[in-house]
């Protein structure tokens, strides 16, 4: 990185002094770029302006939308909250 904001100094010396070893970096480096090759974004970066305001109408009603149906376990249905953590270990949340 060029700053060190993330990992920077402290990992370059970890690594200078041996206790993060190449492969580790390499690894890192490749969770980053394998998904720009696959999108194919080095041969077409994503254009626009990352300030402008591209809120309307219809993209408010897709957020709530997503945000209603997102929040399954609160319907309750069948009375399944309000559950009690010292007999439920684990809650799933499967479908689409």
């Amino acid at each position: 990185m060029p700053d060190s904001s993330y990992f920077g100094y402290d990992l370059a010396n970890a690594v200078a002094n041996g206790s993060v070893p190449v492969s580790r970096i390499d690894d890192m480096v490749s969770r980053l770029l394998v998904p720009f090759y696959a999108l194919n974004l080095f041969a077409n970066p994503p254009t626009g302006n990352l300030s402008a305001n591209v809120t309307s109408d219809a993209h408010n009603t897709l957020a709530r939308t997503l945000a209603e149906e997102s929040i399954t376990l609160l319907k309750n249905t069948d009375g399944l909250l309000p559950v009690n953590p010292k007999s439920v270990k684990n809650v799933v949340v499967m479908g689409e």
